[in-house]
């Protein structure tokens, strides 16, 4: 794909990579990724495209285009005023408040994905570290929606994500 220009200070990726590399309960959810995990991350109010990654056990929201990246997400602007908008702080919270926004109905607000990898190299990569950090809360989320067991989550997800591209 060929990109118009990196953007670098559009608002709505700026916000987003403020609430991700500086907000103490993302740099904490995110730590159970590896330095492989790689997210492609589309705005639906600009064309560019970003990448989201662990550099230095930080987490990094960066233009530019992933290298194998395990997951594809389109963000509405009301998703990222969602997310860093949060009430409560906290991990459980967080991964709850993602989901809703993928299952939406609401245009604005729905978290379109594609997940490129399975399981195995999700678990690899320290994305089911993250499922754990969220506790019981998420889990009877998950189980709410059909997700009742890890193994459940992929098959899933598959079903009811649609394709980004």
């Amino acid at each position: 794909m060929q990109l118009r220009s990196l953007n670098m200070d559009h608002p709505t990726y700026l916000k987003l990579k403020s609430f991700l590399e500086d907000r103490p309960i993302c740099r904490e959810a995110a730590r159970p990724l590896s330095k492989s995990a790689a997210v492609r991350i589309f705005f639906t109010d600009h064309e560019d495209e970003y990448q989201f990654r662990m550099q230095d056990g930080i987490p990094r929201l960066e233009p530019g285009q992933a290298e194998k990246p395990d997951f594809t997400l389109r963000l509405p602007t009301g998703a990222v005023d969602d997310l860093i908008n949060l009430p409560e702080e906290t991990i459980p919270a967080f991964g709850i408040k993602l989901m809703e926004l993928v299952w939406t109905a609401a245009p604005e607000r729905k978290i379109s994905a594609t997940i490129h990898n399975g399981p195995v190299r999700l678990f690899a990569h320290g994305y089911f570290g993250i499922l754990a950090k969220g506790g019981m809360p998420v889990m009877r989320y998950l189980a709410s929606r059909g997700f009742g067991q890890i193994g459940t989550i992929r098959k899933r997800m598959s079903q009811l994500v649609k394709p980004v591209e």
